[in-house]
């Protein structure tokens, strides 16, 4: 635990220290803000509604596939372009923990952005009387979805020494876990009338992010969802440990 809170610490300072790391956030909570009042035939006023499932969780899947990439790019890619990966590998320091650090680091970063988010929170609450369950659990699946694609650009990071080479190869997976949910999608291979499509379609859903997301927005805490969250991040996690362990030897 010692050396996972050491790496987790470098991790969070290393972020925040960085200019980066504002414009980040910044632009983070512009495009949710945007998306939520000001989005075209979805704005949350308009709708004189105090629910956020349709107006305010509905896209975050969607902004989270992109901004889990860029807070996690530069988590192993740096490390290897800065040639500091090598001399972490001679300390007395396990790939695991080096891993499991730099992803709570991430995890944590991730969790402050989303609590700058509770502005749109307290302003439906002085419109109205939004109810505390959905909102919590919508939260909930925020990160865990988050944390999901920050888990898989490490996994990315890992086999590249290029943040830009991660990007590009981690926004299109995670746009991919969303959109094969996503209900036109599901819609249509529901309505093809071939069984081979419609099953193929359940087989996406699966493995998609979505389902479990819309669960958790509608304030249904789900265990399998739940397990389906835990159960990426680790798999994520053990290739990542996997391939680092492979350059360590």
């Amino acid at each position: 635990m010692k050396n996972i809170w050491s790496i987790f610490c470098r991790e969070v300072s290393s972020f925040f220290t960085s200019p980066l790391a504002y414009v980040l956030i910044f632009i983070f909570l512009v495009a949710v803000n945007a998306l939520t009042f000001l989005w075209p035939g979805r704005e949350l006023i308009e709708s004189e509604q105090a629910a956020l499932k349709d107006y305010f969780f509905f896209y975050h899947p969607w902004v989270l596939a992109f901004y889990g990439p860029l807070l996690a790019m530069r988590t192993l890619s740096d490390e290897h372009r800065q040639g500091t990966i090598e001399l972490i590998s001679t300390m007395p320091v396990r790939t695991i923990e080096l891993v499991f650090g730099k992803f709570l680091g991430g995890f944590t970063v991730l969790f402050v952005s989303l609590l700058f988010t509770l502005s749109v929170v307290i302003t439906v609450s002085i419109l109205g009387n939004p109810d505390p369950g959905p909102l919590f659990a919508g939260y909930l699946g925020s990160l865990l979805v988050g944390g999901t694609f920050i888990a898989v650009t490490i996994a990315v990071s890992a086999l590249t020494r290029s943040q830009v080479i991660c990007v590009a190869v981690s926004i299109p997976i995670c746009l991919l876990l969303c959109l094969i949910g996503f209900d036109p999608v599901q819609n249509f291979f529901a309505d093809s009338g071939v069984n081979v499509l419609a099953a193929f379609g359940e087989l996406l859903a699966s493995i998609s992010v979505m389902p479990g997301f819309t669960d958790f927005s509608k304030g249904l805490v789900d265990i399998r969802y739940l397990f389906y969250f835990l159960s990426v991040i680790a798999l994520c996690l053990f290739i990542t440990n996997t391939v680092l362990q492979s350059k360590r030897a």
